[in-house]
Order: C-alpha cells, then sequence, then structure tokens
C-alpha cells in the first residue's frame, strides 16, 4: 500500500517508495456476501465476436464495502484491458474492454480480475445495437472441477477457462469422452448439439455457455454440480414462452411441478413449458435451466437465495423488471435503492404455482424500474432486512424489443451440502448437516473454548474471528523464500531486527479501524521505505497468520521492549535508496564499531587491573616502611 495516498500499488513499483503492508480477512463464515457471487478474484470469458464493432463489453466491479478498492484487471499477454479501477465506496467502476482485444486470434479471450482483499461483485455486460446481455461473473472461491452443461433446442457453445494448467474430459451425452489440455489465460471453445455435455478437470476451471446462433448475445457463466438442488421457483414474464430443462444427478429422482411428477434416471433430462411462477421439487439434487430467447439461465435453489442483490442499470436503450420471488410474510419489506433513493417494492402478489401436497408459501412479482430522470448507469440493489428471496431481471431493448432474463449478483453460490449428513462434531463453515436437522452449518459457540458444534434444532448466526495476529512475515527476492539472503521482519507478532535493517517496518500490524468495516477487518503494519536484494528485481512478502475466536486469547499478542538505538545517530537509514549491499555497510559499520568498543573494554579492565595493583604495591611498600622504621626503634632502645 502507498503509504501517501492509501492505494494498493500494482505491477512495478520504483525503489525508495513510502509503503506499508496489509492484510486484510472477512472475519465471519456466514456474512450475507460470504458465500453468494461477492469474492476477490475472477476470470472472464470473452467469446470472439462477428459483431465486434457493433459491440460494446462493459465490465462492472461493484464495492458493497464501506472503503474504497483497487482492482487489477489482467489479459493473457500482460496487456492490461483496463488500467487498475479504484471504485469509491458503496459504489461502482468500470472497464469498457476494446473489443479489438477479441479479435486478434479468433479463438476466445480470457480476463484476469482480483481486488486485495475487499469483496466484490462484477457484472458483465455485452450491448449491440439490437441485443443486450448482462450476467454475474462468480468468483474463484465458488468453482469447481465437475459441471453439466445443459443444452436448449439450439446448439450450444461451451467456453472452459483454464485457472492453471489442467486436464478436461468432455463428454457428451450419447456420445464418446474426449481429453483436452489447457494452460493458464488459456480457453477452449466446443460446439454442442447433445442434451447436456459432462465436464471433469483435474483443476478448478470456469465455464460460459451461450446458444451458438446468438453471437455471443446470452453468454452465461455456469456453476457446477455442487450447486445442484432439491426446491425451486421458476420465474415467469408476462408474454414470455419460456422452457424450463432439469438434468437428474442419481438414479430414482422424483421431479414434482404442479400436479404432475416423473422420475427418470440419472443423466435424464425432463424440461417444460413456463406458464406461470411455479415451484420445481426434487427428492435429489437436480440441475436446473431456464431458456428465455437465446439466453440459457441457470436456476439457484432455494436454499442459494440471498437477502441483498446488487446489479448495474443502463440509463438508456433498455428497461428493466424484476422478476421476484419470497416467503409470503416476508414480502412487504423489500426495498429497492437506486443511487441512494430508496422504495419498498409494493404490487400485486400472486402465489407461486405449489406442487401438489407441497406446504411451501411462495409469491412472487414483476415489478417494472422507473428510471426516469437517470442520466447516466446507475448502481441497484435490492435487499430485504431478514429474509432471502430470489430475483431475476428482465432487460428489453427498446430498439429490437429483444428480452434477456438474467441473474444479478447475489445469489449464493456454493452447495449447502444438507444432503451430505454426518452426526459427527462438525465445525463453523464447514457446510454440512452435522446433525441431520436439514439445516447445514447452524454452528453455535458450545463453550468459552471456542469449540463449536452443530446443534440439531438450534438455527443462528455462526460466531465470527474475532482478531488475528501476524506470526512471522519474511521477505525474499523470490516467490519460493528459499533463498539465503530472505530477511525476517516480523516475528511471534512483533517487529524483528535491529531498528536500522532496511526492510524492517516501524511498527507491528496492529488493527486498522479506519480501513475496515463489517465484512472485512484490516491489519496494518507501519511505514516501510521500499527496498529491494542487490541484484534482484522482485520483492515478496510472506506471513504466517494466527485467527482467533472470541473466548482464544491467543492473538493478544505482548511485544517486549527492546533497546533501540539512537535514530539520530551518525549512521541513520536516511532518505536514500537502501539496497542489500548498503544492508551489508551497515552490518560491516556495526561490526567496526563492535571491535572498537571491544578494544576500548579491554584497555579499561587492563587498566583497573594495573590500578589495583600498584595500589598493592604501595600498599606493601608503606607496610615495609612502617616495620623498618619500628625495627630502628627497637634497635636504639637496645643500645
Amino acid at each position: 500500500m502507498d503509504y501517501a495516498t492509501n492505494i494498493p500499488l500494482f505491477g512495478e513499483v520504483e525503489l525508495g517508495r513510502e509503503i506499508y503492508y496489509q492484510i486484510g480477512f472477512q472475519s465471519c463464515f456466514k456474512q450475507d456476501t460470504k458465500y453468494d457471487t461477492c469474492g476477490n478474484e475472477f476470470w472472464i470469458a470473452f467469446q470472439s465476436l462477428g459483431d465486434q464493432f457493433d459491440s460494446i463489453l462493459t465490465l462492472y466491479i461493484l464495492n458493497p464495502s464501506s472503503s474504497s478498492i483497487s482492482v487489477l484487471i489482467e489479459s493473457e499477454n500482460s496487456t492490461l484491458p483496463c488500467s487498475p479501477i479504484i471504485v469509491a465506496p458503496k459504489s461502482f467502476g468500470s472497464c469498457a474492454v476494446d473489443t479489438s482485444f477479441l479479435t486478434t486470434f479468433s479463438s476466445c479471450k480470457a480476463i484476469h480480475v482480483s481486488s486485495p482483499f475487499q469483496c466484490i461483485y462484477i457484472q458483465r455486460q455485452h450491448y449491440t445495437s439490437q441485443n443486450f446481455s448482462v450476467i454475474p461473473i462468480l468468483p474463484v472461491d465458488t468453482l469447481t472441477q465437475s459441471y453439466h452443461v445443459l443444452s436448449s433446442v439450439l446448439d450450444t457453445e461451451i467456453i472452459i477457462v483454464s485457472l492453471n494448467t489442467t486436464s478436461v474430459d468432455i463428454t457428451p451425452s450419447g456420445g464418446s469422452l474426449f481429453t483436452i489440455a489447457t494452460e493458464r489465460f488459456e480457453t477452449y471453445s466446443y460446439q454442442s448439439a447433445s442434451n447436456f455435455s459432462s465436464v471433469i478437470s483435474d483443476n478448478v476451471v470456469a465455464i460460459f455457455q451461450k446458444d451458438t446462433l446468438a453471437n455471443g448475445y446470452g453468454l452465461q457463466q455456469l456453476h457446477g454440480d455442487l450447486s445442484a438442488g432439491k426446491t425451486f421457483v421458476i420465474p415467469f414474464a408476462t408474454g414470455s414462452t419460456d422452457t424450463w430443462k432439469c438434468l437428474t444427478l442419481k438414479d430414482f429422482t422424483t421431479i414434482k411441478y404442479g400436479s404432475l411428477s416423473t422420475t427418470p434416471l440419472a443423466g435424464n433430462i425432463r424440461f417444460g413449458s413456463v406458464t406461470s411462477f411455479m415451484e420445481l421439487v426434487s427428492t435429489e439434487p437436480v440441475l436446473c435451466h431456464v431458456y428465455s430467447g437465446f439466453t440459457s439461465v441457470p436456476l439457484y435453489h432455494y436454499e442459494q437465495w440471498s437477502s441483498s442483490y446488487s446489479f448495474i442499470l443502463k440509463h438508456n436503450e433498455i428497461s428493466y423488471k424484476l422478476l421476484i420471488s419470497i416467503t409470503s410474510a416476508d414480502k412487504d419489506l423489500l426495498v429497492l435503492d437506486i443511487n441512494g433513493s430508496q422504495t419498498t417494492i409494493t404490487g400485486t402478489w400472486i402465489s407461486v404455482t405449489k406442487v401438489t401436497g407441497s406446504s411451501s408459501d411462495f409469491v412472487s412479482l414483476e415489478v417494472p424500474i422507473d428510471l426516469t430522470g437517470i442520466t447516466n448507469d446507475v448502481l441497484a440493489t435490492l435487499s430485504h432486512p431478514s429474509a432471502n428471496f430470489q430475483v431475476f431481471l428482465l432487460s428489453t431493448h427498446l430498439t429490437s424489443n429483444k428480452k434477456t432474463l438474467s441473474l444479478v449478483p447475489g445469489f449464493k453460490s456454493v452447495q449447502s451440502n444438507v444432503d451430505s449428513c454426518k452426526e459427527t462434531l462438525g465445525y463453523i463453515g464447514d457446510l454440512i448437516d452435522n446433525d441431520c436437522d436439514g439445516v447445514a452449518d447452524e454452528d453455535v459457540l458450545k463453550s468459552s473454548n471456542a469449540n463449536y458444534g452443530d446443534f440439531k434444532g438450534i438455527q443462528q448466526a455462526n460466531a465470527c474471528f474475532e482478531k488475528i495476529r501476524v506470526d512471522d512475515c519474511d521477505v525474499s527476492p523470490g516467490p519460493k523464500f528459499e533463498n539465503s539472503v530472505q530477511q525476517r521482519i516480523i516475528e511471534n507478532g512483533c517487529v524483528n531486527g535491529d531498528i536500522n535493517d532496511p526492510f524492517r517496518p516501524s511498527s507491528d500490524f496492529i488493527y486498522d479501524s479506519t480501513k475496515s468495516d463489517n465484512v472485512t477487518q484490516i491489519y496494518s503494519s507501519g511505514k516501510v521505505k521500499l527496498v529491494g536484494f542487490d541484484g534482484y528485481d522482485e520483492l515478496y512478502l510472506r506471513c504466517n497468520v494466527h485467527f482467533c475466536f472470541k473466548y482464544d486469547r491467543s492473538c493478544d499478542t505482548s511485544c517486549t521492549k527492546r533497546r533501540k538505538r539512537d535514530i539520530t545517530s551518525s549512521n541513520p537509514v536516511s532518505d536514500q535508496l537502501i539496497t542489500l549491499s548498503d544492508l551489508q555497510k551497515l552490518t560491516a559499520s556495526d561490526e567496526s564499531c563492535f571491535e572498537s568498543s571491544a578494544f576500548i573494554s579491554v584497555i579499561s579492565v587492563i587498566a583497573i587491573v594495573f590500578a589495583a595493583l600498584l595500589c598493592i604495591i604501595m600498599y606493601f611498600l608503606v607496610r615495609l616502611y612502617q616495620l623498618t622504621g619500628n625495627r630502628r626503634k627497637q634497635l636504639h632502645v637496645s643500645s
């Protein structure tokens, strides 16, 4: 972090600059943003475009926190599609991706987006004179190695984005398995006319899909098999002719919708027309999509609904509606915030068509969004103070009247593992139903020694990490920290080394209340003058961090007071550039000082010993004189 501006530093940084180190973490396992599409690292596919001269591709970065964040956007050839973006608190930034970036080669392209600490949302918009699509991008920690891609009535293009070197097995339904190998930043595009394709990789990958006739319009990112679920509410827009489709993953899975039910074998597709908001329930987890125009939208099951969603709205050419589903008892507290102006959601709610025998009480509403007077793209947030709900965004292009159904950032993107019922002592954040009560991970504090259990029938918020201790920190000229010249700057939570050591921060890592909020806790070190190792171009920092719960006092570091040398002495570390050779010179100088001091000490000891001997000799001389005098007196008396 730059010491003067408090802005994260990306790329090459000149030596001699004053910086400080910063460590951030999300203190709670179950924050509203912890398991949804909020994250710190993203991979985004940008397919080749036939109408690139008519396309506007925009990345929107949404910052839900109360502090500014810096976001880095990278591509394979180190050419940044955008400069690093600074996003203000509770606001958004944008990156207009140059479409020439996508025409250098005919293959797909990938972009990597990262933020240092704070959780961000990313929304990708593709706009042309006739079409419009918008999708949320899933963070890396929600991606997986196993996917099933459901095709629509048209051929489907599957785009696989490789985060690292990996091998990927692709098996079309009714076809033969084939394997591809990919490298970091590499994408692989595959067209399929099969009902679905199975994709299994050695390492985590991101997968996008679109209909081949859509030419990029309607591109969507998929969630993996771990996001399969049992209860869905399928959205419905007036005048639309949409279709739903579900894929079973286990044999003898019964799927119920309305008064109908079916029990296909594993790997079978079931589909139907969407004529109203409708509930769909299965006895085992299934994957479901809804098809609207050229857009294939993955559905999130009931346990992945969230209490808050944020998204960007264009101020012209597009009209919007929200398709909302929520339990009847909670419908009156929904609030839509557009640029700080809040409106309570009202309207004529309709009951969702229930599955026969279902006790659910879902209601739905189709809500138009009024953007009258809005002259810029705006940030909108739909939220409820306590209840989870589902929302889809229906966009209509005012020129072509084409409609796009899309998700918005906020859906929880990981599996809750309710089906992984294990009668074992769990831990906070394990996402396992450890007491088999049908609710995953409602772990609560069991005792004051920070032992957590998942108690049957008890459902309350998880406890949070209260603090951290930065145990040990090393700086090194290489990423493997195996170089003999690496330096330890923090040890056992305390600043390490002499005060003149150039890598040493001016103070320990301490909690920074000015940059922390209710989601992210920030710890900052004291000021450091950025120095380099002699003969190396890079500098790496590695720290071991200890997390503490409420009753754990092991994070209470007490650094003993060290005797510090006078920094105003004749040999201070000043504003000059310090390198490793300078460090060695300082060390040699210190050794010279030590040798000089030792010499003076030896001379002093010798002088003291000499003085003592002199005193002893004088004592004996005096005594000898006294004895001689007494002897003379005795002789005189005798005579």
